[in-house]
């Protein structure tokens, strides 16, 4: 792998498929940095394309992307959340869920899987949509 340096980086993939087999944990730790990567590139994404026009779902991403950036919490303050946050009426985020875990307990990463995929839908179908 490339470096700043012009030095190429290694590391030995025999290693890491070992890992992947032996250790207990692995993939729990394989999903949170799978899933923990895609909400945070998604919702940088989303501010800079301008896509926030706050539907249900938008919201809820940008909460997730907020918990996961705050040790995996949910980290509301004064009195968020102001707009609905939801994914098809499930997985409402309230007050309640104030620094309470997010990923593995508030949702697991298949119904993290889901709402990315309700993300891309909410945006195909904007983008269906005759300009006003």
């Amino acid at each position: 792998m490339p470096r700043k340096d012009g030095w190429p980086a290694a590391f030995e993939l025999p290693h890491f498929l070992r890992e992947a087999q032996e250790r207990e944990n692995f993939r729990d730790d394989y999903e949170r940095a799978w899933l923990v990567g895609a909400l945070l590139t998604l919702n940088d994404r989303l501010e800079v394309e301008g896509h926030f026009d706050k539907a249900p779902v938008i919201e809820l991403v940008r909460h997730l992307r907020n918990g996961v950036a705050h040790g995996n919490r949910f980290y509301l303050r004064g009195d968020e959340p102001k707009l609905p946050a939801h994914l098809r009426g499930d997985f409402r985020i309230t007050k309640v869920l104030n620094g309470q875990p997010v990923l593995f307990d508030f949702m697991e990463s298949g119904d993290v899987f889901v709402a990315l995929i309700a993300v891309r839908d909410h945006l195909r179908d904007l983008a269906s949509r005759p300009l006003p």
